[in-house]
């Protein structure tokens, strides 16, 4: 991916941000676009919500600090999670089952 950072936090969890704006992404209806080498079940895909309005829409709040969120653990666990913050601000998410496509969860 060309001009974007790309930080490993975990084996299964990595924070993408790109460098500049990416025109040519936008008018194919992404927010940036994915690593051409990897496969369509493999790449990070962020689609912009007017290209594709099916999207989920989720609030994080902070927590008290003993207290862990049952469905965030479960989601670090057993998926791959993508961060996006793009060049506007935007934050996004990427997150899938880490088996998938050929196993079930």
């Amino acid at each position: 991916m060309n001009d974007i950072s790309v930080v490993k936090i975990q084996s299964n969890i990595k924070l993408l941000k790109p460098g500049s704006d990416q025109a040519m992404a936008k008018t194919c209806g992404l927010s940036v676009f994915p690593d051409p080498d990897k496969y369509g079940f493999e790449a990070d895909l962020f689609w912009m919500a007017l290209a594709y309005p099916r999207q989920i829409a989720f609030v994080i709040l902070p927590r008290l600090q003993d207290k862990m969120c049952e469905m965030f653990r479960q989601t670090i666990e057993t998926c791959d999670c993508t961060h996006l913050t793009d060049t506007d601000g935007k934050e996004n998410e990427c997150c899938r089952y880490a088996g998938w496509p050929y196993s079930e969860p």
